[in-house]
């Protein structure tokens, strides 16, 4: 399935039975994306109807584990839901205490097919603003094409090393996943957290050079840099992106591009990637003093 992905990077725990309900019960609800099926992982063939809703809320909020209690830093949970029909929909849910990752990455991918209609596509964006809203901690988020997405968090390179019988490996890696050391990217749609407006200033992003803004009810902003997701590529669409990179500051943010020009020079010298993590190639991301350890 073609799909328009919605990534989002939260620290909010569900380790409250409330909590993972109010998700769940909002989702079972949802008048578009409800889903028919749900897991802790895969293969997702459990029914997600009212019958086994207390089941997923339970697993979500991973309640045996709570019950047993289990030091709090072990807490965790994940949730896998899948709509089958039209539009289908599947989504990722995680949440835990782990210290050694601040932020949960998630994601949602949509129906690329059934949303190119315009008031679909207004529903699309919609469903994130309520993912936005139901996970109330949300840092950073964008919402674009899947090919958007490989195209500036995926890199594939040639590994050289001496000792091996071809010469070497390809190795594939997403650098820019990790919002701890820098912000992925601008992308056709964005969501940037309270957290963040603050850091920029509210100022900059009332001024930003973007096709559409608004701000969410918590303070974050939302906004676009081409009319639909299907034209995130083009030259006019590129250069807004660019624009917002350099007004909001370009340090702060994660450059596929350099690294894949800084990774071809290095090639075309005769050098040969050696790095396991040819990302380290490239200067670190200036980042903000985040408020947790």
């Amino acid at each position: 399935m073609k799909k328009i992905t919605f990534d989002f990077y939260h620290r909010k725990s569900f380790a409250d039975l409330d909590e993972a309900k109010k998700l769940l019960e909002w989702l079972l609800k949802h008048p578009v994306f409800r889903p028919d099926r749900w897991a802790p992982f895969e293969p997702v063939r459990k029914p997600y109807d009212s019958v086994h809703l207390p089941e997923a809320i339970e697993s979500f909020a991973n309640f045996e584990k709570i019950q047993q209690k289990k030091p709090w830093e072990s807490w965790n949970g994940t949730l896998l839901l899948r709509r089958t029909k039209s539009p289908k929909c599947f989504s990722y849910f995680e949440w835990n205490h782990y210290k050694r990752s601040p932020f949960k990455i998630c994601f949602v991918d949509l129906e690329e097919k059934w949303a190119k209609k315009e008031e679909n596509l207004k529903m699309t964006v919609n469903f994130c603003d309520e993912i936005y809203s139901m996970f109330d901690g949300i840092w950073f988020a964008v919402l674009g094409l899947d090919e958007e997405r490989e195209a500036k968090r995926s890199f594939r390179w040639f590994h050289s090393k001496d000792d091996h019988p071809d010469g070497g490996y390809y190795i594939e890696e997403a650098p820019g996943i990790f919002l701890e050391k820098g912000i992925p990217g601008i992308y056709w749609a964005n969501y940037f957290g309270p957290f963040y407006v603050n850091w920029f200033g509210r100022e900059k992003f009332d001024h930003l050079p973007c096709v559409h803004k608004k701000y969410m009810a918590d303070g974050g902003c939302f906004f676009t840099t081409a009319p639909s997701p299907w034209e995130w590529n083009t030259q006019e669409a590129l250069k807004i992106q660019n624009e917002i990179r350099e007004f909001l500051g370009a340090d702060a943010f994660f450059d596929m591009e350099c690294l894949r020009r800084t990774v071809a020079e290095k090639i075309a010298e005769g050098g040969g990637i050696t790095d396991d993590l040819p990302s380290r190639l490239i200067p670190p991301c200036r980042t903000p003093s985040f408020p947790f350890a």
